[in-house]
């Protein structure tokens, strides 16, 4: 059950956004937004402040966004969100890996690579800034590496910084690391390092990079055949 209300995109007054909502929902299936309080469905305006969750089952997906967020707020963080739709629905890129044991490498993968595209294409196309995506990758990059777990997650999310941001210097716990974050980082490097709005890959080979990292981090046999 939802904790949520249904959000009228319509509210917020802006036709870029809008331009954006009917690109992305064309296939009808964006069952609506809501807004939540701070903590609902793991959202935190600190550091998820808003999500794309999907249900597998219907093939459905809700938008969920912090309600506390101001105005220019929401519309970067819908925004966002609306660029995860437009990207599996008009660019096919939505890895369907269900064999794979561990989904949540999958989701990474997913938000990675599209935040590689979708920053700039948001900017080009549709004049939306992702300056709040890059302000809380910034924000919480540091304590995010100083996990002892999830080796391959951190490294997807700091190939992510050094695409999308750069300066890598002086980043908390990144010595620390160990060979399998090494590892996928220089994986993700090679299999994605190319993905940008310029270069927005086919579903296809989409899908055999993302098959090629499973495989190096070795999620996957390297003599699997999918």
């Amino acid at each position: 059950m939802s904790c949520g209300e249904l959000f009228n995109i319509d509210a917020l007054y802006e036709p870029r956004l809008m331009t954006l909502y009917s690109e992305a929902t064309a296939l009808g299936n964006l069952f609506g937004i809501e807004a939540v309080p701070n903590g609902i469905h793991d959202l935190s305006i600190d550091e998820t402040p808003a999500e794309l969750q999907s249900d597998n089952a219907a093939s459905k997906y809700v938008i969920y966004f912090v309600n506390e967020l101001k105005r220019s707020e929401r519309i970067m963080a819908i925004g966002h969100e609306l660029g995860h739709l437009l990207l599996i629905n008009k660019y096919g890129l939505k890895p369907d890996f269900m064999f794979v044991q561990d989904q949540g490498i999958i989701q990474s993968i997913q938000n990675v690579t599209h935040h590689l595209i979708l920053v700039d294409l948001l900017r080009e196309e549709y004049v939306i800034s992702s300056n709040f995506h890059l302000s809380l990758l910034c924000k919480n990059l540091g304590n995010y590496l100083s996990d002892k777990d999830l080796p391959n997650d951190k490294a997807l999310r700091f190939f992510e910084y050094e695409k999308l941001i750069g300066n890598v210097e002086g980043i908390p716990n990144i010595c620390t690391q160990t060979k399998s974050f090494q590892k996928a980082y220089e994986s993700a490097a090679t299999r994605f390092g190319k993905y940008g709005f310029k270069h927005i890959p086919s579903p296809q080979n989409y899908k055999e990079d993302i098959i090629s990292f499973l495989k190096d981090i070795g999620q996957i046999g390297k003599g699997c055949k999918i």
